[in-house]
């Protein structure tokens, strides 16, 4: 904050610019992925704007974010790995260029397949009854 304080700008934006210069949007992926309730629930502090529509505000900790959304992550794995899946890689986020080429692939469904598309679809399932 000591830049605002020797700023002349003393426009609102610019002002907001500045202090949620360091900080992630209540609106972004990984918030989103954790829920802002398990951030606050881990120390984390929200800071909120009372006169606009800010999306939920700015997490001030995204250190604190980071580490949630990785043992999140964790936790999903575990939760594959139990389905039998022999390899599992997971990031909450690819680097640029990553899905560059890639193609879908068009084949008949064997019966595994189906079973496996089933397993994940109760999967996709529980998780979205656990979030709500």
């Amino acid at each position: 904050m000591g830049g605002l304080a020797g700023s002349y700008t003393k426009e609102p934006h610019q002002i907001r610019r500045m202090l949620t210069e360091g900080a992630v949007r209540a609106s972004d992926k990984r918030a989103r992925f954790v829920h802002v309730e398990a951030y606050e629930d881990a120390g984390g502090v929200i800071l909120r704007d009372l006169f606009n529509v800010d999306d939920g505000g700015w997490l001030q900790d995204p250190g604190l974010l980071d580490r949630l959304v990785t043992e999140k992550l964790n936790r999903e794995v575990e939760i594959i790995q139990a389905e039998g899946w022999k390899w599992i890689e997971v990031s909450p986020d690819f680097p640029y260029g990553h899905t560059y080429d890639l193609r879908q692939l068009i084949g008949e469904q064997g019966e595994a397949s189906r079973i496996s598309v089933h397993q994940a679809r109760r999967s996709a399932g529980r998780l979205a009854a656990e979030r709500s």
